[in-house]
Formats: C-alpha cells, structure tokens, sequence
C-alpha cells in the first residue's frame, strides 16, 4: 500500500498538461462544467477538439490557454441592480396598498 504526499499530489495534479489531448469528461472537470459546455466552447472557436481512434477529444494545449487567459472574478453591479429593483417594487406595491398615501406612510390621523 503506497501513500502519497501533498507534493506528490500536487505534482500529479498538472500531470493533465503533459498529456497531448483529454477527453471531453476530463476536459469538462478541469473546467468546472459540463460536457456539453465543452462543446459549446468548441462551438464559439474557444476550444479545440480534435477525433482520434473514432473518439472526440480536447487539445489540451487549447484547454491550458483557456484556463491561463481566464480573467480574474470580480463581482458585477447586476445582483446590486436586481435587488434595487426588487425594492423597487416591493415599495411600489406597498404604496398600493389601501392604507398608505403617497410618501409611503399611512393615512390614519
């Protein structure tokens, strides 16, 4: 029974890059989606997939240049925006509502 360290680990981990070509199964792991994505990407010129031996495979050169050029995450605006305008309507219905007047306040002296 063999142990392995977290060097070796780590070094096996990008073992992947020497290797010419992946499956779309693995190429679809490294990526973090599915299959179908993968075609996708293959699909919009952003990958490489090539048939060997009656297979389709991924260019693990093109896979390495979509994971190397990836950029950076940042957040966007577009959920700050959805939950402006979810409040939005939530106060809008709520001055709808019998009861309330204009500034969102309620009618009874």
């Amino acid at each position: 029974m063999s142990t392995s360290t977290g060097a070796q680990s780590a070094a096996s981990a990008d073992d992947w890059r020497k290797m010419p070509v992946q499956t779309v199964a693995r190429a679809a792991e490294l990526l973090c989606c599915s299959s179908a994505q993968v075609y996708a990407l293959s699909h919009r010129n952003e990958l490489e997939l090539k048939r060997v031996a009656g297979r389709t495979v991924v260019a693990t050169k093109g896979l390495v240049r979509l994971i190397d050029g990836a950029q950076p995450w940042t957040p966007s605006a577009r959920g700050a925006a959805a939950r402006n305008a979810a409040l939005d309507q939530r106060v809008a219905r709520r001055r709808q509502l019998p009861g309330h007047n204009a500034q969102g306040g309620s009618d009874a002296a």
